[in-house]
């Protein structure tokens, strides 16, 4: 599951991390799906190792990232099995996962 976040400006970006991503319902679900989180940050205000950030800006271009944040379903070969983009405050967790679900064909 790739997450793509601008961790130092953007608040749905945020949002996302505190309500759904921190919550024992988010990791329990996730722990079960046995999938693995890559934070693909795009920081304004901290410095990144300029391999990371080279890195994440190829990711974004290949899998046409064009809003955050955009969590991606992708299986290990590379190919994207669903995305998610945004995230509406007070969304919370079980219908983010639903979303993701839906939007993914993750089961």
């Amino acid at each position: 599951m790739g997450n793509f976040s601008g961790s130092d400006w953007c608040p749905h970006c945020e949002d996302l991390d505190k309500e759904v991503f921190e919550s024992n319902t988010f990791r329990l679900w996730f722990n079960k799906r046995r999938m693995v989180p890559v934070l693909l940050d795009f920081p304004l205000y901290h410095p990144q190792d300029p391999a990371t950030k080279a890195q994440n800006a190829q990711l974004a271009q290949q899998y046409q990232v064009n809003a955050f944040p955009s969590v991606l379903a992708i299986k290990a070969d590379g190919s994207e099995i669903g995305r998610v983009e945004g995230y509406t405050k007070r969304f919370g967790p079980d219908n983010w996962i639903q979303a993701f679900e839906q939007m993914s064909g993750v089961m």
